[in-house]
């Protein structure tokens, strides 16, 4: 029988839901087809990074750097429509309007595709 402190999911409903990071293999240089690693730096998708940590592989001698994001930052980055308000509470519906017209939202959205 498990003890009081080893029930699933006490620690979240005791201190709520926290954030939750991911990484992946990536490059600072621009990805492009056929690269190595997936996808876009967190940069190049103006995602902040919360965290650095090196990793290496089992297969490999090098270590590379792992660059942890906020999964919401990244939902922001591939939903925006539907997440801002979400993101931005404090802010009226109409700045999303002009958010989303603006030439550097329409750049990211480009590289979204």
């Amino acid at each position: 029988v498990a003890g009081a402190g080893d029930i699933p999911g006490k620690d979240i409903v005791q201190n709520g839901i926290r954030d939750i990071w991911v990484s992946w293999h990536t490059s600072t240089e621009p990805w492009e087809m056929h690269k190595d690693w997936l996808f876009f730096h967190p940069s190049h998708l103006g995602l902040p990074i919360r965290s650095k940590s090196k990793l290496q592989l089992k297969t490999q001698t090098e270590t590379f750097e792992q660059n942890w994001v906020s999964l919401s930052d990244i939902a922001w980055v591939l939903d925006p429509e539907s997440t801002y308000s979400h993101m931005h509470p404090d802010r009226p519906p109409r700045e999303w309007e002009t958010m989303k017209s603006s030439g550097k939202f329409l750049g990211k959205k480009l590289l979204a595709k």
